[in-house]
């Protein structure tokens, strides 16, 4: 989480500051925070492996996600939440409801186990006496066991920053009930945490940022007493992942492929406002 955390203090530092060096009062600041979890489809992907004794790539490679079969102990215990799909996001309201938000999409990608693919490049004895030899445009199994597995289950984790609009829709019983639909988009960053099999051999790797994308998103919200929400989102983006490691830590094997996914998701929030400090005008 470290990574997310030096994101919120870079966008909220500079508000504190600026705070501080006013005299006069302020209106509350308005913010939300929302929790949830997702589903996600893949496009086919290009991916491409290079390390020491091989060079290939496999074309249009079919992908899924991973959900976590429902379950009240891992979706309501604290130390087991962040095992399904999740996504976690924190706003600031800045002006004419236009939303600054940093947030984190925990989604998971699995290539098809068994599925045929078509293969080009080549695969020296060093690396594998058992794949040895030239591909060229040949059709080849991708049998997770024994050959080829991308697999991003500990996490395709996108950590994004948004610009958002939001549309009041309507309001009833003085704010008791109220809609608000809204979209946005932004830069995506890319934490890859990926479980891969390459040439038969496994790779347990640790979370790095390995490329860059952009997401769009549109959603709505249905908020009560103007502080609990629920929000159904609908997000489609890209992410050119261009530095997979696909060894353990220390070796030079590389992987990219360029993800393209759809998302949905389901979220319960809270909005609440936080009042600037007021500082007494300095004895002349």
């Amino acid at each position: 989480m470290k990574p997310l955390i030096f994101l919120m203090l870079l966008f909220f530092l500079p508000k504190v500051i600026f705070a501080q060096a006013i005299d006069l009062p302020k209106a509350p600041r308005k913010f939300y925070f929302y929790w949830g979890y997702n589903r996600g489809v893949y496009g086919k992907s290009t991916i491409k492996y290079h390390g020491p004794g091989y060079d290939f790539t496999v074309f249009d490679v079919k992908a899924k996600d991973l959900p976590e079969p429902f379950s009240f102990k891992v979706y309501f215990d604290p130390g087991l939440i962040t095992i399904p799909q999740f996504n976690f996001r924190f706003g600031y309201h800045w002006k004419n409801n236009i939303y600054f938000s940093v947030g984190w999409d925990h989604m998971k990608y699995q290539s098809i186990d068994d599925q045929v693919v078509v293969m080009d490049g080549y695969v020296e004895e060093s690396a594998s006496q058992k794949f040895a030899g030239v591909y060229n445009h040949k059709d080849v199994i991708m049998d997770h066991q024994t050959f080829l597995r991308m697999e991003h289950s500990d996490g395709f984790n996108l950590v994004k920053i948004n610009v958002e609009k939001h549309f009041d829709i309507f309001s009833k019983a003085r704010d008791r009930i109220s809609m608000t639909a809204m979209t946005g988009t932004g830069p995506i960053f890319p934490l890859t945490w990926t479980n891969a099999i390459l040439l038969g051999k496994h790779n347990d790797d640790r979370p790095h940022f390995s490329g860059l994308g952009i997401s769009v998103f549109g959603g709505a919200r249905l908020t009560f007493w103007n502080r609990v929400f629920f929000q159904y989102n609908l997000d489609v983006g890209y992410a050119n992942a261009w530095d997979i490691t696909t060894r353990p830590k220390g070796q030079p094997d590389r992987a990219s492929q360029k993800i393209k996914y759809f998302q949905k998701m389901g979220v319960v929030g809270f909005t609440f406002n936080l009042k600037s400090p007021t500082i007494a005008p300095k004895s002349r």
